[in-house]
């Protein structure tokens, strides 16, 4: 890889995420973690805030009255029991049920790796004519942690004119890079739908009204949504993941819930998922003559990349990996909750290639198969810290050109 800023030092990038990856903590309990980054940083010289959204940290170098470039890391874990593998010895979580499947410790570890380098080089800032903030946020698996943090004030004191963040990608070899054009991530909402009968002897359903009956008609009933509702160019999801009713085989209950995940690209096909589950569920239980109780958690929206900071990212990745070996991906039906920055600050994600298949990282045994993200085998190829690092800093050192441009 080539570049014109230092290189990044590799033995440290490794050393500091495997302290990470052997102590990774839940979703607002990244307390060891935040310490650890807000310490660095604060050595490093930066100004820094410490505690927003609980336990996050966002840090400033540079004249703060100058244009300013932000990068985000995500801090948390997931709760998935690491198993030990033929790779992980030196570094196997050692909190129980708990585990960093999916690269938020490398996430950590390649901004902290930016943000020594610009520490230590002055120029780089000085000649780029900007400031930088780094945002390191708790709780992307689910718990919104962006959008704490903008309402905590992460986009303040300065305001950035872009923001980058990156993501390790088990689906590409180390040394390749993809990232897409506009949309990013799908949007990700929780429903809840409870039904309500009358529950009784098994062996007497006609003096029942039945919700286990209803319920597995409803599972059906909701998939044709996505078949018949959606234009077919558009994409969409509609996921049950959890039923729960019932208590024993010769009892029928009184009430089933349900559980599932709304997927979609717009915010009109968002919508329209949920109301016609809502309505669906409705005609179900009246069919059946039971009662019926729904509600949304609405998650994250989706993420779009702005198409100019977009070809930014692609041109400084292109010129460091080869063009040959940056790809234009397509969206992915997954959520991120880096959607809440780039609704608000125009911004990209860049995803880097974390996988060896000849060394079996992120594929399994006979090198057949992709082990993804939230795989309790998960793993990386520690190459990819200085792969980012180096991708990330050169992005800062022609900065100007992007910033500038937005003017």
């Amino acid at each position: 890889m080539q570049g014109s800023v230092p290189r990044p030092d590799q033995e440290w990038l490794v050393s500091f995420r495997r302290d990470l990856h052997r102590h990774p903590e839940l979703s607002y309990q990244e307390k060891r973690t935040s310490g650890k980054v807000a310490g660095l940083l604060t050595e490093l010289g930066y100004t820094v805030r410490h505690g927003l959204a609980e336990t996050g940290v966002v840090a400033a170098l540079g004249d703060l009255d100058r244009p300013c470039l932000a990068f985000r890391a995500d801090m948390d874990a997931l709760p998935i029991q690491e198993p030990e593998t033929a790779l992980n010895g030196p570094y196997r979580s050692v909190n129980q049920g708990v585990m960093h499947a999916c690269g938020h410790d490398a996430h950590v570890t390649i901004m902290l790796g930016v943000a020594r380098i610009l520490a230590e080089n002055p120029e780089i800032l000085d000649a780029s004519g900007i400031c930088v903030k780094f945002i390191f946020q708790p709780a992307e698996e689910g718990g919104a942690g962006a959008r704490r943090m903008i309402e905590d004030g992460a986009l303040e004191n300065p305001s950035p004119r872009a923001i980058l963040a990156g993501h390790v990608f088990p689906e590409m070899e180390v040394g390749w890079a993809g990232l897409s054009q506009s949309l990013s991530h799908a949007s990700a909402d929780t429903f809840h739908i409870k039904l309500r009968g009358r529950g009784g002897h098994g062996a007497h359903p006609d003096q029942c009204r039945d919700p286990i009956v209803a319920a597995s008609h409803l599972v059906g009933q909701i998939q044709t949504i996505v078949s018949r509702r959606v234009d077919p160019l558009d994409s969409a999801v509609i996921t049950v993941g959890r039923i729960a009713g019932g208590s024993a085989p010769n009892v029928i209950p009184n009430e089933v819930e349900m559980d599932g995940t709304i997927r979609a690209f717009t915010e009109e096909t968002r919508q329209l998922l949920w109301d016609r589950i809502q309505a669906t569920a409705r005609a179900c239980a009246l069919s059946f003559d039971v009662t019926c109780a729904t509600e949304r958690e609405q998650g994250y929206p989706p993420c779009v990349n702005d198409t100019e900071v977009a070809g930014f990212l692609k041109e400084v990745s292109s010129d460091l990996l080869g063009n040959d070996r940056v790809e234009i991906l397509r969206p992915s039906m997954g959520a991120e909750d880096f959607s809440f920055f780039t609704s608000l600050v125009p911004g990209a994600m860049l995803r880097l290639g974390c996988a060896n298949r000849e060394k079996g990282i992120c594929w399994d045994e006979k090198g057949k198969s992709v082990i993804g993200l939230h795989s309790p085998e998960f793993d990386i190829d520690e190459g990819v810290l200085t792969v980012g690092v180096g991708i990330f800093t050169e992005a800062t050192r022609r900065a100007n050109r992007l910033i500038y441009l937005r003017d």
